[in-house]
């Protein structure tokens, strides 16, 4: 059993994620609008769910507890937010973004793989982790002393590059 803890900023909002979140693998332990109420908590929680409006406040709250590196956290979000350098800084077991559309499945989906250790965001965030790589374009000069290639090498290198076999 998947023992969850639920912070969000209004009561309709814990409400709701009580609602999705409670199935035969997942039991809400509790639910707070403030992460001062989860620190009680924190020594019985497997995974912190999270609206994104209080991830700083509950990011303070886990970096200085001794039981942080065994928490799993799922941050709720919209398109317009950026958790990953919190969620980066943070020793935890597993993490997971999720957007605020995500449906009971999809939410129960990541808290359990989360759980379980694993990271889990949705692709249009996955370009976060990585700088585009610039495309390096260069020329072969099959014509320079300097190659090791044979006559017969050069010429099926300029056949191939024409699209001809050799």
């Amino acid at each position: 059993m998947i023992r969850a803890f639920v912070v969000a900023p209004t009561p309709m909002i814990l409400a709701g994620l009580h609602a999705m979140l409670t199935t035969g693998e997942i039991q809400v332990v509790g639910e707070s609008a403030s992460p001062a109420e989860m620190i009680v908590e924190l020594p019985t929680i497997d995974v912190i769910v999270v609206d994104h409006l209080l991830l700083e406040d509950v990011a303070r709250a886990i970096a200085n507890d001794s039981s942080a590196g065994r928490i799993a956290l799922v941050v709720l979000t919209n398109s317009g937010e950026r958790p990953l350098p919190t969620l980066r800084t943070l020793a935890l077991r597993g993490w997971g973004v999720v957007p605020v559309e995500a449906t009971s499945a999809e939410l129960q989906a990541v808290v359990t793989a989360v759980a379980q250790g694993f990271v889990v965001l949705p692709v249009a965030l996955s370009g976060q982790f990585s700088e585009p790589r610039p495309v390096v374009v260069g020329t072969l000069n099959l014509s320079s002393p300097d190659e090791a290639l044979t006559n017969r090498e050069r010429e099926v290198l300029e056949l191939v590059s024409q699209g001809l076999s050799n």
